[in-house]
């Protein structure tokens, strides 16, 4: 996989303020006051082996076709708890060889505010390559967060998601 990523994505004092919470849980700064924290296996895990996650447990039976491959029911619970002040994004990406998806559901104050959305291009789903950069699933959601461009950049580079290749590396 030349590219992959699966995250939470919010506020750094918001993202910041979970950090240790949970063995597996790390944070990572990014720009524009943003962090973000890895949605690894070995976080999935913890957090369902977490009493209190298992508990509050919501299906995402709302997502219809899109089904974002990291994002459990204890992970929904999370982002709902994330979300109660400032919006959050569960992020999902994947590219390899020219094709490439990614997924974006952003909550505030315990509701999506939007999503979830797709984008597909190559063998991932997308009859075209062509998609603009500005219609990207988690530059959406970035945009809707406020997260503005710099000079040449969308939003995706503007806070800097492309310098780490996969979720692991994050870490």
């Amino acid at each position: 996989m030349d590219y992959e990523l699966a995250a939470i994505v919010g506020f750094e004092a918001v993202i910041k303020s979970s950090d240790g919470r949970f063995r597996e849980m790390r944070c990572a700064g990014l720009e524009n006051g943003l962090a973000l924290i890895p949605v690894t296996n070995e976080l999935l895990f913890e957090l369902a082996q977490d009493a209190e996650m298992s508990l509050n447990e919501k299906t995402p039976e709302f997502f219809g076709s899109i089904k974002p491959r990291r994002l459990t029911p204890q992970l929904v619970s999370l982002l709902l708890e994330l979300s109660v002040f400032t919006p959050v994004a569960f992020v999902e990406a994947a590219y390899e060889s020219g094709a490439g998806e990614q997924v974006a559901i952003l909550w505030q104050a315990h509701k999506i505010i939007l999503g979830p959305t797709t984008t597909s291009w190559g063998h991932f789903g997308r009859t075209e390559n062509k998609v603009r950069l500005s219609d990207m699933a988690i530059n959406c959601a970035l945009r809707r967060m406020g997260v503005r461009t710099q000079v040449g950049k969308d939003e995706f580079d503007t806070i800097g998601l492309g310098r780490k290749r996969n979720t692991d590396a994050w870490c």
